[in-house]
This record gives C-alpha cells, structure tokens and sequence, in this order.
C-alpha cells in the first residue's frame, strides 16, 4: 500500500542553467516508472528554443550548481506562482543607500556671481 506521498506531477519547475544568467521553464506532466518524469519545458524564458518533452530523472532534478552549491531546478505549486517568481527575480533591487547630490546639481542652486565677492 502506497503511503502518501506528494506526487510532483502538475508541478512547475524553473530550470537555472550553471551560469545562473539564463532558465528553462517547464511542466512535469507524467511520472513514466519510479523516479523518472516526463517534463514539457514550454518558453516563459523568452527563449526561442523548440519546446522539447524530456525524460528527467530526479537525480537531475535534485542537482545544485558546482561553483555555489545551489539547487537548479526550482519547483512552484502553479504557473502563477512561477511567473511571480520569474517577475521578482527581474526586477530591478532598491538601492540601499540614497544618492547624495552635489549642490551645484540642485535645480535651484544659483552660483554666486562675481560682485557677491
């Protein structure tokens, strides 16, 4: 008898690449035999790549990058919570400090003039 187990069948999964500056996105769309799932990677990347169906083991699902020791392959409920994802990783991080600006920069600076010498 079958103890409940999660299945991850319906996930979606972001796919970073080794050097962390491009991803794959994808699907698991059938678990195939104990371990192994068929996976439709689909173009949410921006990528023009052809949407293959890939044979993926967890083994490779459970990788993590040899520089920083993070995992690849990261895994989401819902394509929402995916695309939430890949728009915060997009944007932009806040400064944590303010610019400081010169005086002479401020719109209204008037610089002194020769007779206020």
């Amino acid at each position: 008898m079958e103890k409940n187990v999660q299945s991850i069948v319906g996930s979606f999964v972001l796919v970073n690449n080794k050097d962390h500056q491009s991803f794959r996105t994808a699907e698991i769309i059938k678990q195939v035999s104990p371990g192994y799932y068929f996976v439709q990677f689909d173009n949410m990347g921006g990528d023009d790549m052809p949407i293959p169906i890939e044979l993926v083991g967890e083994a490779e699902m459970a990788s993590v990058c040899e520089n920083c020791g993070e995992r690849l392959w990261s895994f989401f409920p819902s394509r929402e919570g995916l695309q939430k994802y890949i728009d915060w990783m997009a944007t932009p991080a806040e400064p944590k400090m303010k610019v400081v600006r010169s005086i002479k920069d401020h719109p209204k600076h008037v610089p002194p003039t020769k007779d206020q010498h």
